[in-house]
């Protein structure tokens, strides 16, 4: 009996430990460069419910990282992150700015103390742990990937290349950098603006106006721009500005009863909250959980996120902090000692989780439920050792110039090291392939295959418009700009993948692609003036419609279905006289190209599934779109998935070449073997 008491006291011995390294800081560091008065900064009273909320943010984040499928709302712990940020840095800001004590050289040095360790210790080790595990291309990859988050750029390394929700997302391990990026563009701007505006009122109307205009441009580009609305600082700074204006609000607000002693409904109402005001926290500290349990369990991948969904969670945390530490849900459940030690461990948890999930994926492949708990509990060690021994240290040390330096200089180390390796190709004498498959992986040499043999798209307002991969636009047409193009692809980017395919084996033909990350859906996600262009296009006979229906097929407005949808889209083509092919989607794997093409150290070889785990993984959307086009002698079902599947597996591989580039997308080779079978098994196809 005594050792399992023993077990349960060591962590709540590490908790009070931790709460008392937070008491400590409480009464600051030493200054560098402080403000007007040589003061040290001021900080606001530790809250451990802040804590706690950092923990349910942290928490969700990596509870969705690990099982998509069953936490599927968990994203929103960024946007919880976010307000938090947004209200801990507005509240030491405008405390200073007050005092006469803000000095930015100090600013930035406690910022760089903060952020700098423990992101460096993760970019370095994850450059050693793929100098082991990832083949050159994904080394290269990471490369560039270290040196953006080295200097806060990932989110627009990122925006450029995919989707936060794509399948691929799985071969990123700093993936999830992009949303300390945008924090550290924020701590950039946000002091000079609020040192800029004079007064507390300057100060409001000045947050309040770019909050507002953020949101604007946040609900008013989800709809043609998804993906760059997620990665956008300009979409997403109202998040950490709604933290912002909870600042304002708490350190002025409450102070402010003189400013309704001229009695009137004002002063009334403000006398019943100030005399009610333990009833008044607890309702709103539990309108915030409300809100961030609807949150969790309404919002997924499909709902067009961030946009106005975004608002539930930015709500949820505001209700919560404004409640403060007092209201019964805050003092029950977010300070009790488990949520605050997950708290305090938050930072590095977030940095170390993804990684190791992803580097896991790659290696081992898809993993059981039970199994991914050994990289979460890895993931919560390395983020507890951390803490300890590197935040901690650096955050009580002496000497702060020279430690924010030495950090600079590590940090700037890390991001040359990331840069080194993505100009080398990712070292290709750094690994060894015991064996290899014909075939290339990764997206590079299909998109400049392309891009050699093929045309930028017409008319020049699409290819404008049109998604970006590394500087190249995503819509390309087979023939010269003179030709009039008479077939038309339209999807996301497994619609894209059939057009070197059907370019070739349909050389008469003038094709083009149309794509958009998203379901192409009318009202919505960028699609309508693809829609406007080809229906209107009299040249433009043949309309083929693709994408990865098992993750965005649901993505419907409220109130319809993927069945009306898909109709509304068949048939506004069809109406234009326009013969409209159907495809299924080809299979998509629970590992990537590269764990088929050569052996790793680190994992194992594998290359097929058995065919009746993609039938159970697809049967609803191929039902659904069987039960959409039954009957209809206008529309044609096209298959795809049947040239890589036969009655016992489904394979990457055929004639020992490889036909992937990662875990759902064909290669060159995959995509010339797909658009030659179209043409020859379905007589007829495209007037042939």
């Amino acid at each position: 009996m005594s050792d399992h008491l023993q077990m349960l006291k060591t962590p709540l011995l590490l908790v009070n430990r931790g709460l008392h390294l937070f008491e400590r800081r409480r009464t600051g560091l030493p200054s560098v460069g402080a403000g007007r008065h040589g003061q040290r900064l001021l900080h606001p009273k530790y809250r451990p419910d802040i804590d706690g909320l950092r923990a349910v943010a942290v928490v969700s984040v990596v509870a969705y990282h690990a099982y998509p499928n069953d936490v599927r709302g968990g994203f929103i712990g960024v946007d919880i992150f976010f307000v938090i940020s947004g209200y801990l840095i507005s509240t030491i800001i405008l405390q200073n700015l007050d005092k006469g004590t803000f000095g930015f050289a100090e600013f930035y040095s406690r910022r760089i103390r903060r952020i700098f360790p423990a992101l460096a210790a993760v970019l370095l080790a994850a450059w050693c742990v793929g100098l082991f595990v990832l083949l050159p291309g994904e080394l290269a990859q990471l490369g560039r990937h270290i040196a953006a988050g080295a200097v806060f750029g990932s989110n627009f390394q990122l925006w450029g290349e995919a989707g936060y929700f794509d399948e691929a997302a799985r071969a990123k391990p700093l993936l999830h950098l992009w949303s300390l990026g945008i924090e550290e563009q924020f701590y950039i701007v946000w002091p000079l603006l609020l040192w800029l505006a004079r007064g507390r009122t300057g100060r409001l109307i000045l947050m309040a106006a770019l909050a507002g205009v953020s949101f604007y441009l946040n609900v008013t580009s989800i709809a043609t721009d998804q993906v760059a609305t997620f990665y956008s600082p300009a979409t997403r700074f109202w998040e950490l500005g709604c933290g912002g204006l909870l600042a304002w609000w708490s350190l002025y607000v409450p102070h402010a009863p003189a400013a309704v002693a001229g009695g009137g409904m004002a002063a009334r109402l403000w006398g019943t909250l100030t005399r009610h005001r333990g009833v008044v926290a607890n309702l709103v500290s539990l309108a915030g959980a409300v809100l961030l349990s609807y949150g969790f369990s309404r919002i997924n991948v499909v709902v067009g996120f961030p946009g106005v969904w975004a608002a539930i969670p930015v709500l949820g945390a505001v209700l919560l902090i404004a409640a403060g530490p007092d209201a019964l849900i805050n003092r029950l459940a977010l300070a009790n000692p488990v949520a605050v030690w997950f708290g305090l461990i938050s930072y590095p948890l977030y940095l170390w989780h993804w990684p190791i999930l992803s580097f896991a994926a790659m290696t081992v492949g898809d993993m059981s439920s039970l199994m991914r708990a050994v990289p979460i509990s890895l993931a919560v060690t390395l983020a507890w050792l951390t803490f300890m021994f590197i935040e901690s240290p650096v955050r009580r040390g002496v000497h702060a110039a020279r430690v924010t330096a030495v950090l600079a200089v590590v940090l700037g180390v890390a991001g040359g090291i990331g840069y080194a390796t993505h100009l080398g190709d990712g070292f290709p004498w750094s690994w060894r392939a015991a064996g290899s498959l014909a075939g290339e992986t990764g997206h590079e040499e299909f998109y400049q295959y392309a891009s050699e043999r093929y045309h930028t798209c017409t008319p020049e307002a699409l290819a404008a418009g049109a998604p970006r991969w590394h500087g190249r636009v995503l819509c390309m047409q087979s023939q010269a700009a003179g030709v009039p193009v008479d077939v038309a692809i339209v999807g996301d980017s497994h619609a894209e993948q059939l057009f070197i395919g059907l370019a070739a084996a349909l050389p008469s033909r003038n094709v083009v692609y149309y794509i958009e990350h998203a379901a192409p859906f009318r009202g919505g996600y960028g699609f309508d003036h693809i829609f406007e262009h080809v229906v209107g296009a009299t040249n433009i006979k043949y309309v083929v419609l693709s994408m990865l229906w098992g993750v965005h097929f649901r993505e419907v407005p409220a109130g319809s279905t993927e069945h009306a949808e898909l109709l509304s889209v068949i048939d506004a083509f069809t109406r234009a006289g326009k013969t409209v092919y159907v495809t299924d989607d080809v299979p998509s794997f629970p590992f990537d190209a590269n764990t088929c093409k050569r052996y790793r150290w680190f994992g194992r070889k594998k290359c097929e599934v058995g065919s009746d785990v993609e039938e159970r993984r697809y049967a609803g959307e191929i039902a659904a779109l069987s039960q959409a086009i039954a009957g209809r002698t206008d529309v044609r079902m096209v298959s795809t998935r049947k040239y890589f599947c036969d009655a016992g597996v489904c394979s990457m591989i055929r004639d020992g070449r490889l036909l992937y580039r990662d875990d759902n997308h064909v290669n060159i080779e995959g995509s010339l073997l797909v658009g030659r079978k179209i043409v020859e098994d379905n007589d007829g196809v495209f007037g042939r």
